[in-house]
């Protein structure tokens, strides 16, 4: 294991600026042309550092499917300047007073904002588990290719699946549309039976098309798997992020003399974490039974799946998840592990010319420039981490839920049948 560590130093120039023309006052005195500069020069060090190391073999560990994974940690700060530039002008008055034309005056400034106090961003670890929650179900419809029995039990309706996929989601379409037609002369006559009556065969088919359509991908993949032979161990990755406002602050104000900008700051923090791994197909341990769902790590799973309103508890938990989590044998990973990634960006924003034009003698004034932002970026790389996520709670963002719970609620708001 290395550490490094080195020290940028960032420059910032700013300079403020007034001009006044020259003139003759009245008793024929000259006054040349005059300029008042103030310049602000800063150098801020920022120390970048790393601890840990790659393997220089890691590809060839990897197209053997052995592990390759280690610890390391890095940070860095990262700048992006501005270049903001503003000016303003108006007829200056001198005393004593002048007996040529106009006398301009121009405010001006020129370069880079002050910088900020670099910092690490807070780490989302709802995002992490959020990650971690869904990497061994991806794990597992990798090693087995079927979540249902359809495979074993109806080889003449999986073959024609592959046929006719089409087909068969239109045949679960029309069979859904044809129930409600056929039955429409025994479906109930009050309005409140009636969607209680609509609901309940939507569930029956809302659960059966979606399993459905996830099969016709991976049932194929898992025919291809059984005839051409067994394959290397796979890579699996689960990639999520977040974005959260630290800090927004109002509309601030910059001045040079008269000329006036509107300025404002933003902190942001964002996390990003991939899990990853190699899960060992038939090949590196797996059999014909694994490909078409018959695995006894599954077994557990498979009963939480068949509880009534388990698919519920799973809208709003990630139990369903856990347990899966918790019953995986991680022997069937070649190796795994997880990186989690940091970044809070600070951003100077630059929203234009606020000088006021009822100011005497105005003639005008323009401001301009960029965001001017410094960003510090953390990087964690862990090696097979703990692949048990922690209880979490959410809330459904799909339609398609929704449209289940409220099927559900139809279904059991009077407990009596029809």
């Amino acid at each position: 294991m290395t550490f490094k560590s080195r020290t940028d130093y960032h420059a910032r120039h700013w300079e403020a600026k007034q001009t006044i023309d020259e003139y003759t006052d009245v008793f024929d005195q000259f006054h040349p042309k005059t300029e008042s500069i103030s310049l602000t020069d800063q150098s801020l060090g920022t120390v970048d550092q790393a601890t840990g190391g790659d393997n220089p073999l890691y590809k060839q560990y990897i197209s053997q499917g052995a592990d390759c994974g280690n610890s390391y940690v890095a940070q860095r700060t990262f700048y992006v300047d501005g270049n903001w530039k503003g000016s303003m002008k108006y007829k200056y008055t001198p005393y004593p007073p002048s007996n040529s034309p106009p006398i301009i005056s121009e405010f001006t400034v020129r370069g880079q904002t002050d910088f900020g106090v670099p910092g690490p961003a807070n780490i989302d670890s709802s995002v992490y588990n959020t990650a971690l929650s869904s990497f061994i179900p991806k794990a597992n419809q990798r090693i087995t290719q079927f979540s249902t029995g359809t495979f074993v039990g109806e080889l003449r309706e999986t073959i024609h699946m592959f046929k006719h996929p089409l087909q068969g989601i239109r045949g679960l379409l029309g069979d859904y549309l044809g129930d409600l037609g056929r039955k429409r002369g025994r479906a109930p006559k009050s309005p409140g039976r009636r969607r209680k009556y609509v609901a309940d065969t939507w569930l029956e088919y809302s659960f059966g098309l979606k399993p459905f359509i996830s099969d016709i991908v991976s049932a194929s993949e898992a025919v291809s798997r059984l005839a051409n032979g067994f394959v290397p161990a796979e890579k699996v990755s689960v990639t999520r992020s977040a974005e959260t406002v630290v800090y927004e602050s109002p509309y601030g104000q910059g001045t040079n003399g008269f000329l006036a900008w509107h300025q404002s700051a933003l902190i942001k923090d964002r996390t990003k974490v991939r899990v990853y791994g190699a899960v060992k197909l038939e090949n590196s341990g797996g059999s014909y039974p694994a490909v078409v769902g018959l695995r006894t790590d599954l077994f557990i799973p498979t009963l939480w799946e068949l509880v009534p309103y388990s698919w519920l508890v799973d809208y709003f938990t990630n139990v369903g998840q856990i347990v899966e989590a918790a019953c995986f044998n991680t022997s069937r990973l070649s190796y795994w592990g997880a990186t989690i990634v940091g970044e809070r960006e600070q951003i100077t924003r630059c929203h234009g010319d606020a000088t006021n034009p009822e100011t005497s003698g105005y003639i005008s004034s323009s401001f301009s420039g960029g965001n001017q932002t410094m960003t510090t970026k953390s990087f964690t790389r862990i090696p097979r981490p703990y692949l048990l996520p922690s209880l979490a709670f959410h809330v459904p963002n799909k339609f398609s839920k929704w449209a289940n719970m409220a099927a559900v609620a139809v279904q059991h708001r009077r407990l009596q049948p029809y």
